[in-house]
């Protein structure tokens, strides 16, 4: 059924199954996957409860047609960590919301943590972020100029290069402009 859903023939399957740079483990340890694990194909289901408001469901899937049509705009934005298969946003800040012993001050004679600048927000109408989105994705010709995007068609060797079935960020910074 999923190979269906992917558009995946028996051969190509095949091909993917004898693939000998895939790691077969789906929980292998930290530097032990292979460096093509990337290459296994997928997808993501997305469910949508029958209590939820019709509004929000017309805006869950304009949203995932917005993205479909035009996230690959912003694939340079992009780094790939071969190690884990994740593609992070090159702002990506791990441990973002971790709370630091040095946020700590004692000046006010009691205990206080330092917040930083984040200004509280009020959920925007859903509508708004699609149009937000759709900004996003007119000025990423302006992102993908000022990023630059190493060749990363070198990490796959032949095998490998035939069952990529993605862009990448550089071939994606070629299409932008």
């Amino acid at each position: 059924y999923a190979l269906d859903l992917l558009g995946i023939d028996e051969s190509l399957a095949l091909r993917f199954a004898e693939n000998k740079s895939l790691d077969r483990n789906h929980s292998c340890p930290k530097g032990e996957c292979s460096e093509s694990e990337l290459l296994r194909p997928g997808f993501t289901r997305l469910s949508l409860p029958f209590f939820m408001p019709d509004s929000d469901i017309n805006f869950a899937l304009e949203a995932v047609a917005l993205v479909a049509k035009h996230g690959w705009k912003l694939l340079p934005q992009y780094i790939l960590n071969l190690e884990t298969g994740e593609w992070k946003h090159r702002k990506h800040q791990a441990f973002l919301s971790r709370k630091w012993i040095g946020s700590i001050s004692y000046k006010t004679g009691h205990f206080v943590t330092m917040e930083s600048n984040k200004e509280k927000r009020t959920p925007k109408n859903p509508m708004d972020l699609l149009d937000e989105a759709m900004d996003m994705f007119k000025n990423s010709t302006l992102e993908a100029m000022r990023k630059f995007s190493t060749d990363q068609k070198l990490i796959f060797d032949a095998e490998s290069s035939e069952l990529r079935w993605f862009l990448l960020p550089k071939e994606a910074t070629q299409y932008i402009f």
